[in-house]
């Protein structure tokens, strides 16, 4: 979603239930992304890389961390890594 969304956006072309098709997620996600505020986007983020590297470190799956969260497993490990960058810096 993060790669399609402002391509999609700049262009004007699409509706909200157009976007959310093609990136499988419900409207009222859509529009609410795009109304979100940067500082409550970037809290949200941080919460998720909170959540996946807790989980990580409580020994869980990929696969359960990406069903419990709604995502993919490639979401959950672009999560991971950046937890893991911010750790250390």
């Amino acid at each position: 979603m993060s790669n399609a969304l402002p391509t999609i956006r700049r262009r004007r072309e699409y509706t909200a239930p157009e976007i959310a098709k093609a990136l499988g997620v419900s409207v009222r996600t859509v529009r609410r992304r795009v109304a979100e505020s940067r500082a409550d986007y970037e809290q949200r983020a941080a919460e998720r890389r909170a959540f996946v590297a807790e989980q990580r470190a409580q020994g869980v799956p990929l696969v359960d961390i990406a069903q419990r969260m709604g995502t993919t497993v490639d979401a959950v490990k672009s999560l991971h890594k950046q937890a893991r960058k911010e750790a250390t810096g």
